[in-house]
């Protein structure tokens, strides 16, 4: 059935889905009063279990990242596990990765996007214990040069 998870939820509130049809002084039925509800409940539910990352550009930010600057973000995670979060949701395959940082007390990793999506790679790095991500946008495209009359 392709309403398994609604089925489910409806059976855990314990809201029958088989009501005996009859209609009520030639009014609805009780069953498609029932239906109605649950579908409204259905929409109002599907969204807020279904809450996506969040995303600059479309580069997908670990949950928790509040922005400190344009394009710029503070991970709740330590540096290792902010690198974990993004080999999980990007790999390396396809995002290749790269150095950044080459002073002391500084480590920086760029992930390169060479897909879809309007962001041009992220830049991962700590600087004295904390962890920040930039996502770099992509240029828009120019549509040419400009017509001398």
């Amino acid at each position: 059935m392709a309403f398994t998870p609604l089925v489910k939820l409806l059976n855990f509130m314990a809201i029958p889905l088989a009501v005996p049809c009859r209609p009520r002084h030639g009014g609805r039925s009780r069953r498609s009063t029932l239906s109605f509800v649950a579908i409204l409940l259905a929409m109002l539910l599907v969204p807020a279990l279904a809450r996506a990352e969040p995303t600059s550009h479309g580069a997908i930010l670990p949950n928790g990242a509040h922005e400190v600057g344009k394009d710029r973000y503070q991970s709740p995670s330590p540096y290792g596990e902010t690198l974990k979060f993004y080999s999980k949701v990007y790999s390396a395959e396809r995002y290749p990765r790269k150095p950044i940082a080459d002073l002391p007390g500084v480590r920086g990793v760029h992930l390169a996007n060479s897909g879809h999506g309007a962001w041009d790679g992220i830049n991962i790095y700590e600087l004295n214990g904390v962890t920040r991500i930039y996502v770099l946008s992509r240029e828009p495209a120019k549509t040419g040069a400009r017509r001398q009359s």
